[in-house]
């Protein structure tokens, strides 16, 4: 028997090419011992492993700031180009799941149907959903409330920033 995938691994290869961006895991808020939970964000700068994203620091926090308090590189350049990120996060996935290429939802079958709030998602005691995939490995994502996205309104302040500090 060959040596499988793990599973963050599928998920990410399955999900990455319906274009939302790199999928985790583990996607929930990270505890630190030194400044509590805190979330990847914009300026977050670290490196997947095994579906976390443990952050070295924030590129677009100061150098003082307990996210970066003795992590920073000694050349850090605080990263604050000014107005690049939208205001107001805004949803990006507004349907209640997203499948891989090769998982089709032929039904979701639903007595005494109830529907959650703020989603478009509905429950029931008696809800089934039923899915088919025609390769050997496949990614579904059922999603609660939508996913928000906080984006980037002009790229190449942050493609100059990274030329710049690449390397250090």
């Amino acid at each position: 028997m060959g040596r499988s995938e793990p599973p963050w691994e599928v998920y990410a290869t399955a999900l990455f090419p319906q274009g939302y961006g790199y999928p985790l895991w583990h996607p929930q808020p990270t505890y630190d011992s030194s400044f509590g939970l805190y979330e990847v964000e914009i300026g977050s700068v670290g490196w997947i492993h095994e579906g976390r994203f443990p952050q070295l620091f924030n590129a677009r926090k100061p150098r003082d700031d307990p996210i970066n308090v003795g992590r920073v590189p000694e050349s850090f350049e605080h990263f604050s180009p000014p107005n690049i990120i939208e205001p107001t996060p805004r949803p990006v996935i507004v349907k209640p799941f997203v499948t891989s290429r090769y998982i089709r939802i032929p039904s979701v079958e639903v007595e005494g149907l109830s529907t959650i709030p703020n989603t478009l998602m509905s429950v029931s005691a008696e809800e089934s959903l039923s899915f088919k995939c025609s390769t050997g490995t496949g990614a579904l994502l059922l999603l609660g409330p939508p996913a928000m996205k906080c984006a980037l309104s002009q790229r190449r302040h942050i493609v100059n920033y990274l030329r710049k500090h690449v390397d250090a």
